[in-house]
């Protein structure tokens, strides 16, 4: 009881086509920067609490080899999970998009215009798992 745990994470991505007639732009739905951090906490030996913050920088729409679209904006969201052991029974409770952020994860490029998908808003999802053992 009482363990803490804190993770996280860093990628850098260059995705520069480098030949061709885009030469110099950049794969879209290809962000260069992504993070992602976490807090893992067991208060009690049953229960376990843990956020999730992930980042996810700029990107260009799917289809826009040329780059000439606004890209998607960066976002940052943060999900936070607490689960309860009772035997070999597991019981979870999650908030998705704790800060109800509002981002695109994707959006494309064509000839009738720019089109963005919108993430969820918050959600909430529970669960109930059982362990079986051999």
């Amino acid at each position: 009881a009482g363990d803490l745990r804190l993770g996280g994470g860093y990628e850098y991505l260059d995705s520069e086509i480098t030949s061709g007639p885009q030469a110099g732009s950049q794969v879209p739905l290809a962000p260069q920067n992504k993070a992602n951090v976490f807090a893992e906490y067991r208060p009690l030996p049953d229960w376990l609490l843990r956020i999730d913050v992930e980042y996810i920088g700029q990107q260009y729409l799917g289809g826009d080899y040329d780059n000439n679209s606004e890209p998607l904006d960066a976002y940052t969201v943060a999900d936070l999970v607490a689960h309860y052991d009772l035997g070999d029974w597991r019981l979870t409770a999650k908030v998705n998009n704790l800060f109800d952020a509002r981002y695109s994860e994707t959006g494309a490029t064509s000839f009738a215009g720019d089109g963005f998908n919108p993430a969820p808003e918050r959600n909430f999802w529970i669960g109930v798992s059982y362990r079986m053992e051999d």
